[in-house]
């Protein structure tokens, strides 16, 4: 599939048909370009449509099977016994995050690494162990208690309700959309059912049914059973499904009368397919198990459901190391809610997306997320009591640990920072300069002292030359800093100075902290969006390639290119409360729109989301941008829908020619507005009725006042969006 949409971009075959042919690809894992030609007619007749698809097709199927580009797994080690450059070919990549480094690498994957007697080991560094760590510290800070996680209870209440719920934000291996609605799904409540999902959310297991047939036995739909009595010990607590390779192992012992030595051998062959090794291991196990009194068919059967589910296994005793991981960090969030997210945002210090993220998830969960403030951030993220965190000094750009020290340093000689004044008089200059002040100023670390960001962003020479020349006439002995004598000047800021603009605050807020703090640009947005149905950012993970989607949100950073044929087009990243995406506006959408590309812009976008395929998976990818419009009151009550409401009682029901001249009235005043008829009886709203497309209205005040004369006063209603006005006789719409 990946080989097919490589060779047609190369090609220049137009995206939207690319993508069409792709989409026409059977979902199956691992299926070769000839197999799904033979399996889907869609796709066979995208092949043979003309001589550039017929070419492409054929390209692709000889390309299928190579590397499409090297890679370097993330801590992959590879261990010899001799140089390596004596034993296998190396090369050099890149390092990321090294400007002008490269990496030496081999030549060779990990299985012909293995064919040739060396060893690659794994050596990976967790992120969540580090959050465990600082999570346990400041429990321990904060209430006394010091948490052994190798003694907690893995019955844990609060733990399953939180995983039930599906918040499973900064939850190790639970944080994919995908996955936290399996585990709600799947209503988890105990150790071994979170093992087993881990174990299940593959590509391969859910590609072959393993998943829903384990959820469809758990949940009752489906009853559980084995392939043979003897299995039930070994399958019971997956019920009747092989999700581990042990299981399998297991049974070729129990069944087949492997060795131990004889079932690792069956579990290498499964999981690397090879098929003449199976053949020989199908015929040891049949014999095996015939001994053992078991009919030949039976055995046959189970052998071929057991290479089929086999194939795909997980390693139980890898997925228990990855569990328990998850265990304690879900145990964490339920249990020291604010300990544990505190510690969460201060790992993920620097990577925006995932602290927007966290932040939001903590708003949902009733913890507030206050600003940096000079007089009680720490360096880092930390909490000031059971609902509150405080932004750290050192997460804001143009700050940095040494300036955030020095001020939390200065902070504690002095006790604390009274005044603005008492601020400027006791920190060190040279560290805190004109940078690292506006950037404090803007981030809305200084708003505690009572001034405007704006005046204070514009006083900063005048604040700065105050400091310093009060701190060197203390080092000149001419007074005494810390003293009872007043200050030869002092600052005269006016404290009821205008402030910037909503928009301009958070601009400003957001270059400084990465991240919006005291509110978002969509905030006076959020009841007419939820009206729209907007999709979320964050729900994109759940839609599939090819998406119509519709979405709002601010431009947070563009990069305008050019394409092969020296045409302008525009990527640029789209961001809502929830998360961030790409997106691309291709020549002629970029021309159309680009007096709309700019950053830090509201705007409301419809596209095809195109998502990015990494070996079997799916990841969040872009969304190819059709159109824009400006995100503003206009465009909204534009797109809302607008209904007009009818309440018909027994009195209007009981007139034969009401009904008649209501519905000549709406005849009259033809539009786009739908109308609803809500009958009631005995004052109680019975049903709701949605009149024919053919009587959709113009919503206009000469109809409603027509209505309201009509029907009387609290009969008539207009809906926009969530917003209901009711219509009296003496009334306009408005």
């Amino acid at each position: 599939k990946a080989a097919l949409k490589d060779v047609a971009r190369v090609l220049n075959l137009p995206f939207g048909e690319a993508n069409e042919m792709t989409k026409a690809f059977p979902n199956k894992l691992g299926m070769s370009i000839s197999e799904a030609l033979s399996t889907s007619s869609e796709l066979k007749n995208f092949s043979e449509k003309d001589d550039i698809n017929h070419k492409i097709f054929a390209i692709a199927q000889r390309l299928e099977g190579n590397y499409r580009q090297p890679g370097r797994h993330a801590a992959g080690v590879v261990i010899s016994p001799y140089p390596l450059e004596e034993v296998v070919p190396l090369s050099t990549v890149a390092e990321k995050e090294k400007p002008g480094v490269r990496a030496i690498v081999t030549q060779y994957d990990k299985n012909n690494l293995e064919s040739i007697g060396l060893i690659k080991m794994d050596i990976l560094g967790l992120k969540n162990l580090t959050t465990l760590d600082y999570a346990i510290k400041l429990i321990e800070q904060r209430r006394g208690i010091r948490i052994n996680l190798d003694e907690i209870s893995y019955d844990d209440a609060n733990t399953y309700s939180l995983l039930r719920k599906a918040n499973t934000l900064g939850i190790f291996q639970l944080e994919s959309t995908g996955i936290t609605d399996l585990v709600a799904k799947s209503q988890v409540s105990n150790f071994d059912e979170i093992v087993a999902l881990i174990a299940l959310y593959r590509p391969g297991p859910m590609g072959e049914g393993m998943l829903d047939e384990y959820l469809d036995r758990k949940s009752g739909k489906k009853q559980v059973t084995y392939p043979h009595p003897s299995c039930e010990p070994i399958l019971k607590e997956t019920f009747g499904v092989p999700v581990y390779q042990e299981q399998v192992m297991s049974i070729s012992r129990v069944v087949g009368g492997f060795s131990v030595g004889d079932s690792d051998v069956l579990r290498k062959a499964m999981a690397k397919k090879k098929a003449d090794l199976m053949d020989k291991l199908k015929v040891q196990f049949v014999e095996g198990a015939v001994k053992q009194g078991i009919q030949e068919k039976v055995a046959k059967d189970l052998f071929e459901q057991l290479e089929r589910f086999g194939g795909y296994g997980f390693n139980k005793s890898h997925s228990v190391a990855y569990a328990i991981i998850t265990y304690q960090t879900a145990y964490l969030k339920a249990n020291y809610t604010i300990e544990y997210l505190t510690a969460l945002l201060a790992s993920d210090h620097g990577k925006t997306t995932d602290i927007v993220k966290y932040i939001n998830n903590a708003r949902e969960m009733g913890i507030q997320i206050l600003n940096p403030d000079v007089s009680e951030s720490q360096a880092s993220f930390s909490v000031i009591d059971n609902t509150t965190i405080r932004f750290g000094l050192s997460a804001m750009k143009g700050v940095g640990e040494t300036a955030a020290n020095s001020i939390i340093q200065a902070r504690t000689k002095v006790g604390s920072f009274r005044t603005l004044q008492d601020f400027a008089l006791n920190i060190d200059t040279r560290l805190i300069n004109k940078k690292v002040f506006e950037a404090l100023i803007q981030a809305g670390a200084l708003d505690s002292f009572g001034y405007t960001r704006k005046c204070l962003f514009e006083s900063v020479d005048s604040i700065l030359t105050f400091a310093q020349k009060e701190q060197e006439r203390a080092n000149e002995g001419q007074f005494s800093l810390f003293g009872n004598e007043e200050s030869s000047f002092s600052l005269n800021l006016p404290k009821d100075a205008l402030e910037w603009e909503i928009d301009e605050k958070l601009k400003r807020e957001k270059a400084i902290a990465g991240l919006y703090l005291s509110g978002h640009p969509l905030d006076k947005y959020e009841k007419q969006l939820k009206s729209l149905k907007t999709i979320p950012i964050e729900k994109f993970d759940d839609l599939k390639s090819g998406t119509k989607v519709e979405v709002a949100g601010v431009i947070s950073s563009k990069n305008i290119k050019l394409s092969k044929r020296n045409e302008e087009f525009a990527n640029f990243k789209l961001e809502d409360r929830t998360g961030e995406i790409e997106c691309v506006a291709f020549a002629k959408t970029y021309q159309k729109y680009k007096e709309f590309i700019k950053e830090d812009q509201a705007i409301f976008i419809k596209g095809d989301l195109d998502k990015i395929e990494v070996g079997d998976a799916e990841l969040r990818g872009q969304v190819k941008v059709n159109s824009i419009e400006i995100l503003d009151d206009a465009t909204i009550e534009d797109k809302l829908e607008k209904s007009l409401h009818l309440r018909l009682e027994e009195r209007h029901t009981e007139d034969p020619e009401l009904v008649p001249k209501l519905y000549a009235l709406l005849a009259c005043y033809k539009g786009e507005s739908s109308v609803y008829f809500h009958i009631v009886e005995n004052q109680e709203e019975k049903r709701v009725i949605r009149a024919h497309d053919t009587y959709s209205i113009q919503p206009i005040n000469e109809l409603f006042l027509r209505l309201a004369d009509l029907l009387g006063d609290r009969s008539v209603f207009y809906s926009v969006g969530e917003q209901l006005k009711v219509i009296n006789k003496s009334q306009a719409a408005g």
